[in-house]
């Protein structure tokens, strides 16, 4: 298993499996079916370092990266619109 700190880390496993031919699974913050995210060959692990999301528009519209599972984008919008501050658009 690889936990990719970057895009550098992923182009690098994307690479070498390419020139392995091997295959390559993605593991991030969905909330897909159990089982989905394993594999006997290389699993790439994005949910730790590709976290982030972009909340606009007071909370209504979010753009979240692979990595952010649904509860913590919901945590998210909730903290800034308990916290009455209408920004038009946050980082997290």
């Amino acid at each position: 298993m690889v936990v990719a700190h970057d895009v550098a880390d992923v182009a690098a496993v994307l690479a070498f499996a390419h020139r392995e031919r091997r295959s390559v699974v993605f593991r991030a913050g969905g909330s897909s079916l159990s089982g989905q995210g394993q594999t006997d060959d290389i699993l790439v692990d994005v949910r730790r370092h590709f976290r982030g999301v972009e909340i606009e528009d007071d909370g209504n519209h979010q753009d979240m990266h692979v990595g952010c599972g649904l509860l913590y984008a919901g945590w998210c919008v909730l903290r800034i619109k308990r916290s009455g501050l209408l920004w038009s658009s946050v980082g997290v």
